[in-house]
């Protein structure tokens, strides 16, 4: 079970990559992680992160897309500093016209996704091997 923080991790790093782009296709995510991936686990959390954001567009969450999109993209993939999080949260909450809480739950929810999505994929590998 991968630990609380690395959907936040994973996020962040899926931005690194330059592959926060919303019109970016499956197959231009996956030409992209395989150029830049050398393990296969760092893979698997990325192409995680991008079904997630597309599990969250078609099934009405994209609220919860968008979050994820203004609070972890904005660094653009850098680490970031104390409290850059929780401005980010109080931007996108300001300009959405929402509550920070509001903004926390959708970004707890693509966080879960994404742990279900990713543990899936380690479980689906692991019976094939």
């Amino acid at each position: 079970m991968p630990r609380k923080d690395s959907a936040a991790r994973a996020f962040i790093e899926y931005a690194r990559f330059g592959l926060d782009r919303r019109e970016l296709t499956a197959i231009d995510a996956a030409r992209i992680i395989r150029a830049a991936v050398t393990t296969d686990a760092r893979a698997l959390k990325l192409i995680a992160v991008y079904d997630t954001l597309r599990v969250l567009c078609a099934t009405d969450n994209a609220e919860a897309a968008n979050a994820v999109r203004e609070v972890y993209f904005s660094g653009q993939g850098r680490v970031p500093r104390k409290n850059e999080i929780g401005y980010a949260v109080r931007r996108f909450a300001i300009a959405n016209n929402m509550d920070e809480r509001t903004v926390w739950r959708r970004l707890e929810t693509a966080k879960r996704l994404y742990t279900s999505l990713y543990t899936a994929q380690i479980s689906r590998l692991e019976k094939i091997l």
